[in-house]
């Protein structure tokens, strides 16, 4: 039946001489009271291997069954759905060839379909993509050229594409203006943000932090006292 794996009884041929018939019943070997894989069977496994040889014995010398759980719980009178995996896993039952090669069939279907259906994404996400440049490309040429300290241009180019609109507009318009002047007043541009964070963080939306360097120096007079209460006299600076 399709969709249903197919059992085979490991080593049937050997020790169920039926030739061309197929009779109403089968063989068992007092080798299996012996047997590791027997006895540390559960009893539901132990009455499914049966019940499978049962099954394959209508098949004759081939010793496969069909291993629809629905019908063999029916046909073999068990208390709930058989698991053929205790049986597999100990060498009793084998998958057959054909339901191997079905289901690498099918795997390998499904992996294709996988493929295609991921490349499909990612060549709609890469025409987006191209999309937004063409859209937006120009605007962030523009604010990438100003940003004073080049870094990761990839990255903010993402960053810039992914923003909506509106945004977009702000982070390239007057207040970008602002931010560009307060950064001409820094000489060392380890004190500039990495364009990312500046656009990660919407800095446009601040005003820039008060530079220290238009910062005037301070100028102290006989009134004016340090921290610890000394004028400019008592400390010799006049």
């Amino acid at each position: 039946m399709p969709g249903y794996p197919r059992y085979r009884i490991r080593n049937w041929a050997e020790h169920q001489h039926y030739k061309d018939r197929n009779p109403p019943w089968i063989k068992l070997s007092n080798g299996l009271l012996t047997s590791e894989d027997w006895v540390t069977l559960s009893d539901a496994s132990r009455v499914l291997l049966i019940a499978s040889m049962l099954l394959a014995s209508r098949t004759g010398r081939s010793g496969e069954f069909c291993g629809n759980p629905e019908y063999v719980k029916r046909v073999a009178y068990l208390n709930k759905l058989p698991d053929f995996d205790p049986l597999v896993k100990c060498g009793f039952l084998e998958v057959s060839g054909d339901a191997l090669q079905n289901a690498s069939n099918m795997l390998q279907n499904a992996s294709s379909e996988g493929e295609e259906s991921r490349g499909e994404t990612e060549e709609r996400q890469r025409k987006v993509e191209c999309s937004s440049l063409d859209d937006n490309g120009p605007l962030f040429l523009e604010w990438w050229e100003r940003y004073p300290r080049k870094i990761g241009r990839k990255k903010c180019e993402k960053i810039f594409l992914k923003l909506s609109k509106p945004d977009r507009e702000l982070a390239a318009g007057p207040a970008y203006d602002v931010w560009v002047k307060h950064w001409a007043t820094i000489e060392d541009r380890q004190f500039i943000p990495h364009p990312s964070t500046w656009l990660n963080e919407e800095r446009w939306e601040s005003d820039p932090p008060p530079s220290k360097h238009n910062t005037p120096p301070i100028k102290m007079d006989d009134r004016e006292f340090d921290s610890y209460g000394w004028s400019r006299a008592e400390r010799g600076l006049e």
